[in-house]
């Protein structure tokens, strides 16, 4: 195959190394036809001139890029992107490590080229390499994993015992994953009247855009998140981008859903502010943004059923702009202006929706340079959670009773991997859609105060809806301090499964297996970090 080898010894160095995913069957096909010699000069160059793009796209259907149809899916998004984040983004495929790891292996091929007939090695290769990677493949730790196996009648985890090396067919993941979704579309959580004999507290969504686990460092997990009285640790969003996040949070009220069925109407005891306002509650819209890209103020007003319109900026100041060049507003200033305007409004109890993109990849901060929004990301990050603590300071301050419930959207994926550059999420893996959630209780009476409740099981947006109905039907602020550790053991779990329009990731256990389309399950080498 002469120079041929070359690229598919690259494409096998970059298969095992997890770069990207090989459809055996098709490129065995193709070696075979590069193989077959051709008397004449000018067939074997019309062979080459077809084949050239014929590895281009074929290399591009082993690798993780989404689908063609999914990138013209998403074209009028990408033509929003400034220049300058273009050429960002661009920038991260450059991999030093994978240029010089590939030159030497050139290098080497072309040594032993000259004492072996390479092409035989490389068909060899081709055709064994699945079986090669199961051999060398690394599992989690031997001992047995306890996992979540969804209930179909209380969303509670049922633990199972799993192998850590079982081996699963397309047919059990297949049947897993459509048992999930069987037993999800039975749970339901119902909310009643306020009490109007007990104090009203308002509640706080603070939706985060771009914020994992995965993105925070492991000495900065307890204190950013030390002022919350709840800490989910193991949340799944079930989403890598913005607007089916928003839509799985706002329909919170029954369980996970396909992602299909988020573009469908849900009935309408799944719309949790539908459910708040029948409760008593009078809903309003605050983003740090105009919502436009990406149709997401659509998705939040008729997919997730928050009918209120924006309040808009309320004159704050502008901290950044976004990738798409629109202004970005300072989430404390914003905040307090909500707050300030909050104190001046009836009694009645509000549930207010905050999303913010302060964090979102691109972010050009005010004054900054374009190019290094990942070299913001941190102080980004840090300026965000202490605009959030100043903020609960003055709801404290307000004496207002509140319950501040914050959640991320997902994750940035700074530290992207060997599937997805930094910045990327088309494959929502739980580096992306495993985030922080958490809730805080202001205004309870002053008594001892109680260490913080850590939850580590597996928790999504069904468990924040059922912990605010427990606390409208037994008011916090009602002068009984409540057991909150004993509340979130009460709580419903939920197996990570998390899906954009054409990937799916499910976890069993340590475990995690990848769908994508025209493809096979995959286990998934990285998980969490």
């Amino acid at each position: 195959m002469g120079l041929w080898n070359y690229y598919f010894i690259g494409k096998l160095a970059l298969y095992w190394s997890g770069y990207i995913g090989l459809h055996v069957a098709e490129n065995l096909i193709f070696a075979a036809i590069l193989i077959v010699p051709l008397p004449a000069r000018r067939q074997r160059i019309a062979r080459h001139l077809i084949a050239i793009p014929a590895a281009v796209m074929l290399l591009y259907r082993d690798s993780w890029f989404p689908s063609f149809e999914r990138v013209i899916a998403l074209t009028p998004n990408l033509q929003s992107f400034s220049f300058a984040y273009v050429v960002e983004l661009l920038n991260r495929f450059i991999n030093p490590r994978i240029i010089i790891g590939m030159l030497l292996l050139f290098a080497l091929t072309a040594l032993l080229g000259r004492r072996l007939r390479i092409s035989s090695f490389v068909l060899l290769a081709l055709a064994c390499a699945p079986q090669i990677t199961a051999l060398v493949a690394t599992r989690p730790s031997p001992e047995t994993i306890q996992t979540a196996a969804c209930d179909s009648g209380s969303g509670q985890s049922a633990l199972s015992e799993e192998p850590p090396d079982k081996h699963y067919s397309e047919k059990e993941l297949d049947e897993r994953l459509n048992r999930f979704y069987t037993d999800q579309a039975k749970l339901h959580v119902g909310f009643g009247k306020i009490d109007a004999s007990s104090k009203a507290f308002d509640i706080i969504f603070l939706h985060i855009c771009s914020l994992a686990w995965d993105d925070i460092d492991s000495s900065e997990k307890i204190e950013l998140f030390k002022n919350f009285d709840v800490l989910f640790t193991r949340f799944g969003s079930a989403a890598s981008y913005s607007g089916p996040a928003a839509i799985r949070l706002l329909r919170g009220a029954c369980g996970q859903q396909p992602h299909a069925a988020l573009y469908q109407n849900a009935p309408r005891q799944c719309y949790l502010f539908d459910s708040l306002a029948e409760a008593g509650y009078t809903p309003q819209l605050l983003l740090n943004h105009d919502g436009h890209f990406g149709g997401f103020l659509q998705d939040v007003q008729e997919r997730g059923g928050l009918k209120a319109p924006p309040l808009g900026s309320l004159g704050a100041s502008v901290q950044m702009h976004s990738f798409d060049e629109t202004p970005i507003y300072q989430d404390f200033d914003l905040l307090n202006r909500w707050l300030e305007k909050r104190k001046t409004q009836p009694e009645a109890p509000v549930a207010l929706y905050y999303n913010t993109i302060s964090l979102h990849d691109g972010n050009v901060l005010a004054g900054g340079k374009p190019g290094d929004s990942l070299d913001t990301y941190k102080p980004r990050m840090h300026k965000l959670m202490q605009d959030i603590d100043k903020f609960i300071g003055a709801l404290e301050q307000s004496g207002r009773p509140s319950v501040v419930v914050l959640v991320a959207e997902h994750g940035a994926a700074i530290h992207g991997d060997s599937m997805q550059i930094a910045g990327m999420r088309e494959i929502p893996s739980p580096k992306i859609s495993m985030v922080p959630a958490a809730v805080k209780l202001i205004g309870l009476p002053a008594k001892e105060s109680k260490a913080q409740v850590s939850d580590d099981n597996g928790n999504s947006y069904l468990a924040l809806a059922t912990l605010l109905a427990d606390f409208m039907h037994n008011n916090p602020f009602a002068g009984v301090q409540p057991d909150l550790q004993h509340e979130v053991t009460q709580l419903p779990l939920t197996d990570f499964v998390s899906e954009n329009e054409q990937t799916v990731v499910m976890g069993i256990g340590a475990r995690y297996f990848m769908r994508a389309p025209n493809t096979p399950w995959n286990e998934m080498k990285s998980g969490i970090r």
